[in-house]
């Protein structure tokens, strides 16, 4: 994971055990000096310096695990995978893990007040995403389930870190498998996401322009302009009743849908999902990569078994912002497909408002 076991960076006073009881300390910052200059301490021998950098390289070869970082960074693409529900039923939500994680910090607040009734104050207290009620919200909480708890969990520690803090929140110390009463490994979990990942890439990249130059949407499309393109592209497939989506996630490509069908749904809540729309092989989905907070507006669910391409919004964003030409190649594409959701969306919304009930809620 590239964090440890050794720390490089962040810290104010970094200690590695040189003898039983014994401690080389030095300071990575102004504060870290100024304390330990107000410490009574003995200045290290000689052969103590020596002594971190073996313990150090001791601990590096115990390790015994290894995690893929690009596939940790990738959770939060995956949230209907089945290992979720195989996770869910082993895993007892005890939030053992979440206490003896060193970057674990979710906390809840809690009011207070006195017999009298004329004093209160407001509690901040450590909490866990494992508790039902970490996610309660005005009638009832949101992720009742333990697949949806540990998947939040383990999503948000290796993939979301990333995105908010530009690192993994693991460290690799190993404290979640060592206090789970059930023996549940982070790095297996992990591991066994990634291998269904690598099996549905059954397509490498430089084999995908005859592929992209079959399907409709670049249909008479430059050569160039589509070898441009191909190097932003990924193969996938897809199970029956998986999403290729979520509403409300970041929308960072779209999809070609090579065989199968996909359905547009809506959530709404107390209700089932609405169906909006269901996609042919031939077609495409997701324009909302182009549109600013590049955030899904709906679902994606394969009703069969889909074979599609993606294309990462982020990477040809970049490509059409340098290549005008090729910018017009796409948005001429994607325009006239936007307009036509966009009315198919207001008929079928028109549509569910004049059913009879609709409005009876």
């Amino acid at each position: 994971m590239g964090t440890g076991p050794e720390v490089t960076k962040g810290y104010d006073i970094r200690l590695v055990e040189v003898a039983p009881a014994r401690f080389l300390a030095d300071a990575g910052s102004e504060r870290g000096r100024a304390l330990l200059a107000g410490l009574a301490a003995e200045p290290a021998a000689e052969g103590d310096a020596a002594a971190a950098d073996a313990a150090r390289a001791n601990a590096r070869a115990t390790m015994g695990r290894t995690m893929d970082a690009g596939v940790a960074a990738r959770l939060d693409t995956v949230p209907e995978h089945p290992r979720w529900d195989d996770v869910a039923s082993r895993c007892l939500t005890c939030g053992n893990c979440t206490m003896v994680c060193p970057t674990c910090f979710c906390t809840t607040v809690e009011d207070v007040t006195d017999l009298t009734g004329d004093h209160a104050e407001r509690w901040r207290r450590w909490d866990s995403c494992f508790t039902i009620e970490f996610s309660y919200v005005h009638g009832g909480a949101l992720r009742t389930s333990a697949r949806a708890r540990y998947r939040q969990w383990i999503t948000h520690k290796l993939a979301n870190w990333e995105k908010q803090f530009g690192t993994t929140g693991c460290v690799g110390c190993g404290r979640c498998i060592t206090w789970c009463p059930v023996g549940i490994d982070i790095t297996a979990e992990v591991a066994a996401i990634g291998a269904t990942m690598r099996e549905e890439a059954m397509v490498q990249v430089e084999n995908l322009g005859p592929l992209l130059a079959q399907h409709p949407f670049f249909a008479d499309m430059d050569p160039d302009a589509l070898a441009i393109v191909v190097g932003c592209c990924a193969n996938h497939v897809f199970k029956p009743g998986t999403f290729l989506y979520r509403q409300s996630m970041p929308a960072d490509c779209f999809f070609l849908i090579r065989t199968g069908q996909v359905s547009l749904e809506f959530f709404v809540p107390g209700r089932e999902s609405v169906v909006l729309e269901t996609i042919e092989a031939g077609e495409i989905i997701g324009w909302s990569w182009l549109v600013a907070p590049y955030q899904w507006s709906n679902d994606a669910r394969a009703v069969d078994t889909v074979r599609a391409i993606s294309v990462d919004g982020a990477c040809l964003r970049k490509k059409i912002e340098s290549d005008r030409v090729l910018g017009y190649e796409i948005y001429k594409r994607f325009v006239p497909i936007m307009a036509r959701r966009l009315m198919s969306d207001r008929l079928r919304i028109l549509e569910l408002a004049t059913e009879p009930g609709a409005c009876d809620e």
